[in-house]
């Protein structure tokens, strides 16, 4: 009987060290991933593909996410390194270059206690006129400039004929 009992000793404390491990684990996981994904900016083109006779619009959407306390300065859109858009947190834009059409979108302030701002969600879409642009890849790269740092990605999109 105390064989038994010394057995199910070792089984019980080994189903707590694995589901202890197990809990463990996935929390420095979902740490890692959490840190990751709050202090980020990402930019995508929408559609990837397409044809410059297909619709006049190629849209650019970002997100970004910020996880700590930095005034928003402005957010930059280069299009192939020389066209840019320039707006403001809120949306307002503050300089506009052609093929660039349109800004839409905000940033929601979602950890605030009132006295100081800490995290930030950002989401915009950007409108290009893509009749004026030549056929080929084009890259687009934001710039998310805080009073901590910058925030920067690049997105790709091919326009064919």
């Amino acid at each position: 009987m105390s064989e038994k009992g010394n057995t199910t000793r070792k089984a019980n404390a080994l189903v707590i060290g694995v589901v202890f491990a197990g809990l463990l684990g996935t929390s420095v996981i979902a740490s890692a991933s959490m840190a990751a994904a709050l202090a980020s900016a990402n930019l995508w083109a929408v559609p990837t593909h397409s044809r410059i006779s297909d619709g006049h619009l190629q849209l650019l959407k970002l997100l970004f996410h910020l996880d700590s306390a930095g005034q928003i300065e402005e957010i930059r859109v280069t299009l192939d390194g020389g066209s840019m858009v320039v707006f403001e947190a809120n949306g307002d834009v503050t300089l506009i270059q052609p093929p660039f059409v349109m800004v839409d979108g905000s940033t929601k302030f979602v950890d605030s206690d009132g006295y100081a701002i800490s995290k930030a969600l950002g989401q915009f879409n950007i409108a290009i006129d893509k009749t004026g642009l030549s056929p080929g890849l084009h890259t687009a790269e934001v710039e998310v400039v805080t009073s901590t740092g910058t925030l920067t990605d690049t997105a790709y999109f091919v326009l064919r004929p």
